[in-house]
């Protein structure tokens, strides 16, 4: 989803092709995914516009399924070409055509925009696998326009919460599945590269990278309480003039 974390480790590849889907959005998991992507469009509906969209790390656009607010076009960013087809994307979403969706690998740390580009920009858990998260954070804010908006999803990973539901969920169906595979694949040197950066930090560059402008954090289940008691947190940011 960005970055160049997972380039050049084939076994690691080798997961993504096979099995990523399936541990990640299919059953019990799959629907927490869905509560997540919900999270990030939360407040939104068909009463808003946003122009022009840019979604990073888009993968199989997947969080297209519950965009509900208007636009004139929804750019689908990944740092590789998923061969996705706009048009079946446009059929699911019972879109008139797809003449609304542009599709442009893109690397988030050097983002192929000019400034003031976006509307709005989001990003559902990407900051976790960059290895240059503040320059990520930079170029979000370059593209987007004065007075748009940016939402960011971020795990609370490493917090307790967060560890312990993975480990018997999304962890238990990535070991259960390497095993059933045969891969040469250890998981916990896989959640290493898969996280690299934590909550902590994340956050902190992200207070200094939009130090200017309006933001907003909303922690889940919990919104009053720390990071150790909650699973993830969504930033809602609106950019202010420079």
């Amino acid at each position: 989803q960005g970055g160049d974390l997972f380039a050049m480790r084939p076994e690691v590849r080798q997961y993504y092709d096979l099995l990523f889907d399936e541990v990640n959005n299919q059953g019990i998991v799959g629907r927490a995914t869905a509560s997540f992507h919900r999270a990030l469009e939360g407040g939104l509906g068909l009463e808003d516009r946003f122009d022009q969209v840019l979604e990073l790390g888009s993968a199989q656009a997947a969080h297209l399924n519950f965009v509900r607010h208007d636009f004139a076009t929804y750019w689908l960013t990944d740092l590789e070409d998923h061969q996705i087809d706009l048009r079946s994307i446009a059929r699911r979403l019972r879109m008139p055509d797809h003449r609304h969706l542009e599709f442009k690998t893109a690397d988030v740390q050097d983002l192929p925009f000019p400034d003031d580009s976006f509307d709005r920009v989001l990003h559902t858990c990407l900051l976790h696998h960059v290895s240059n998260p503040e320059l990520a954070l930079t170029e979000m804010r370059r593209v987007t326009k004065p007075g748009g908006r940016l939402d960011l999803y971020l795990p609370n990973d490493p917090g307790l919460m967060y560890s312990s539901i993975q480990r018997v969920t999304t962890g238990w169906k990535q070991r259960r599945l390497i095993r059933k595979h045969s891969l040469d694949l250890n998981p916990a040197y896989l959640r290493a590269l898969e996280h690299p950066n934590h909550f902590g930090g994340l956050r902190a560059l992200l207070r200094k990278v939009f130090e200017g402008d309006m933001v907003r954090e909303k922690r889940f289940p919990f919104p009053w309480s720390s990071t150790h008691v909650n699973l993830y947190t969504v930033a809602t940011i609106h950019k202010q003039a420079d």
